[in-house]
């Protein structure tokens, strides 16, 4: 298998072959930062791999459920689940999230790495497509789905492109969800960030708490805050 195709990471591992995206640092950070100890039930829209549904795994004592609609994705995330120290408490759904009615109570966390983009250049291959753009789950039908699917003092995990941010954030707080707390996630120093960690919830503070992150150091290592995020996960840190 090529390289690229698998990524080992110390309690688990992601095949992700067969899946539009692969994984990515960003998606490491966001999945080791966004606030998942204490939930019961959490919910990973659009899973992809399944890396933020296994992050949460462990780094809680939850029962994850993940949302896949691209099947060569859904079947990769699924076998990654099994093979995963936690297969009892995560369970895998192939099916559009707009569809989705799960008979259990609401969930306490929702993580999502939504589709980036409104519009512009697709790359080839419709899975990697999917994965970037809102053509195939608008930022309107995500809301829906929170809106429908968050218990009422449940919060809202979500990583954004900085260029989007502000407007998905306008748009969820037309559905009630405010900013609790918010992440900015810089490449490296003196470059601006680059996407932003989001945190809602139905009953948040005003205003949220704010900070930054840098992941490399001028000289293109990571920093001591972006090792102590991944150490838990990566081999080498």
């Amino acid at each position: 298998m090529a390289r690229n195709n698998f990524f080992a990471f110390k309690q688990f591992s992601v095949n992700q072959a067969s899946c539009g995206m692969k994984v990515t640092t960003d998606a490491c950070i966001f999945g080791a930062w966004a606030p998942v100890e204490h939930a019961r039930r959490i919910l990973d829209i659009g899973t992809g791999t399944g890396l933020l549904a296994l992050m949460a795994a462990q780094r809680s004592m939850g029962s994850i459920d993940a949302v896949e609609m691209d099947a060569s994705s859904a079947s990769a995330a699924e076998v990654n689940f099994i093979n995963s120290p936690w297969p009892d408490r995560l369970r895998m759904f192939h099916a559009r999230v707009q569809e989705f009615y799960p008979i259990a109570a609401p969930y306490d966390v929702i993580l999502c790495n939504p589709p980036f983009y409104l519009s512009g250049t697709r790359s080839p291959g419709s899975g990697r497509a999917n994965s970037r753009h809102a053509d195939s789950l608008s930022h309107e039908e995500l809301l829906d789905v929170i809106d429908r699917l968050l218990a009422p003092k449940g919060t809202v995990c979500v990583l954004l492109p900085e260029e989007i941010a502000l407007t998905f954030t306008r748009r969820a707080q037309s559905r009630n969800l405010q900013e609790s707390e918010r992440l900015y996630v810089h490449s490296a120093p003196r470059r601006p960030p680059h996407c932003r960690a989001v945190v809602y919830s139905r009953t948040a503070s005003v205003p949220p708490v704010e900070k930054t992150l840098f992941i490399l150091t001028g000289s293109g290592t990571y920093t001591s805050e972006t090792q102590t995020l991944l150490r838990p996960f990566y081999l080498h840190i």
